[in-house]
C-alpha cells in the first residue's frame, strides 16, 4: 500500500478475524466503535498501528474536531484509524480496526 498504513509492530496474522468499527453515520449512537474500543481494552489489546486521516477520511463528511478561542485553535481532534491486535490463549491473533474522532 505504499506507505497508506503506518506499522509499528509487526505481527503473523493466521486464521485472523477482523472486528471493525466505523464512526460517522452508520455508526448508531457510536455502538460501532464503542464496541471495538471496549474489546480492545477489556482484552488488554495492543496498537500495532494506523492508518492516517488524510488516506481515509473525506473531511467534507467527517470534520475534525476544533477548539477556537479568541480566533486562535486551542485544540484540533483528527479522526483516528488505530490497528490493534490480541492473541488469544491457544497463540492466535486476532485484530481489529476502530475509526472514531
Amino acid at each position: 500500500m505504499n506507505g497508506e498504513i503506518r506499522i509499528e509492530e509487526k505481527i503473523n496474522l493466521r486464521n485472523a478475524i477482523m472486528i471493525i468499527g466505523l464512526s460517522g453515520w452508520g455508526n448508531a449512537g457510536e455502538v460501532s466503535t464503542f464496541t471495538v474500543k471496549y474489546l480492545a481494552d477489556k482484552l488488554d489489546a495492543r496498537k500495532f498501528g494506523e492508518i492516517p486521516p488524510e488516506k481515509f477520511h473525506d473531511y467534507l463528511i467527517q470534520r475534525p474536531i476544533v477548539s477556537i478561542e479568541q480566533g486562535l485553535i486551542q485544540s484540533y481532534i483528527s479522526p483516528r484509524n488505530d490497528l490493534f491486535y490480541w492473541r488469544n490463549k491457544r497463540k492466535r491473533v486476532r485484530f481489529g480496526i476502530a475509526s472514531w474522532l
